[in-house]
This record gives structure tokens, C-alpha cells and sequence, in this order.
């Protein structure tokens, strides 16, 4: 398979989360993420509209225990969006108020790697970080940190459902 070791920069989301039941991985994965992506769709066109990366959605993973995991949907935005967006005098609405919140992520060493072009490559994606679990295993140590895919979902010259859709997938490393 391959990947690289990179070193990611801080990185600043604006997103909304929900708390999923089982591990980040199981098969009851891909349902709940639907279920969450179907019903913010509103949320999701508001800061896709703020974003200054409107093609991809980041899906990060945290606090993973044994009651499961927290699940945002974020975006990168401007940094005058997200002012504007957290001033409920300039918005007419406080971003906490409609569940919005900001992440924070360090600077910090990740495997990266991604999926190969197509439709939906989500079940190519889970498949492929199982396999580079099994290839890193006693080779690096994964941290406790947020594990981030970035869903490459909109191409502006494609139809509506392009085929060129892909996910980037960054593991956290010590």
C-alpha cells in the first residue's frame, strides 16, 4: 500500500459532531455517518458557503472509548468567516447555537495516504486503513489524537455525482 509519514501543520475546523456507538470501523459505521451526513445538510451548505476548501468535507474521529466516538463533519473556513460567524452581532445567530463548534488540532506527524478515484470510495477507505493498521503494526505507534479523512466529494466540472470522488486519510503517529 502506499503512504507517506508527513508532518501536518496546525490545522483550524469549524464543524458539528455526534456521538457514534461502536468502533470507528464496524460495520455499523457507514449507517450512522449516513444518517449524520443526510440530516445537517443544512449545517454542511452553510459552511461549505464559508469554507475556503468548498470541495472537501473533513470527517475527523475523537475521544474514541469503549461508548464509541465522537464523529464531526467540518470545514476549513476564512479566518473573517469564521469571526463573523461566531459573532452573533454580526451573524444574527451565535455559530453555538446551532451546534457549531472549533477544533483545534496541533502540529503533528501523520500517515497519509488515499483511495483510488471513483463513485463512492467510503468502503475502499475502511478497507484501506485496516490493511495499513496490519502494515504499520511494530512498525509505528499510533497516537491518541484526531484521525482525519478528508472526503474529496465536489469537483465543480464534474455532473452531480462525479466519478473522480476520493479520501485522504491521515493517522496520527507519535
Amino acid at each position: 500500500m502506499n503512504y507517506e509519514i508527513i508532518t501536518q501543520n496546525k490545522m483550524i475546523f469549524v464543524g458539528f459532531k455526534q456521538h457514534f456507538s461502536g468502533h470507528p470501523y464496524d460495520d455499523d459505521r457507514l449507517d450512522q455517518e449516513n444518517e449524520f451526513f443526510c440530516s445537517t445538510r443544512g449545517l454542511q451548505w452553510l459552511l461549505i458557503g464559508a469554507s475556503s476548501d468548498p470541495e472537501s468535507d473533513y470527517c475527523i474521529i475523537t475521544n474514541i472509548d469503549e461508548s464509541g466516538y465522537d464523529f464531526y463533519i467540518a470545514y476549513k473556513l476564512e479566518r473573517v468567516n469564521m469571526t463573523v460567524l461566531f459573532n452573533k452581532d454580526a451573524s444574527g445567530i451565535s455559530a453555538n447555537e446551532l451546534g457549531l463548534e472549533i477544533l483545534k488540532i496541533d502540529k503533528s506527524k501523520y500517515i497519509h495516504c488515499q483511495t483510488n478515484e471513483m463513485k463512492f470510495p467510503v468502503n475502499e477507505y475502511i478497507g484501506m486503513r485496516k490493511r495499513l493498521i496490519g502494515e504499520l503494526e511494530g512498525k509505528v505507534t499510533l497516537r491518541s489524537a484526531p484521525e482525519i479523512a478528508v472526503y474529496h466529494w465536489r469537483d465543480k466540472s464534474a455532473p452531480s455525482f462525479p466519478a473522480n470522488r476520493y479520501i485522504e486519510l491521515f493517522l496520527p503517529i507519535a
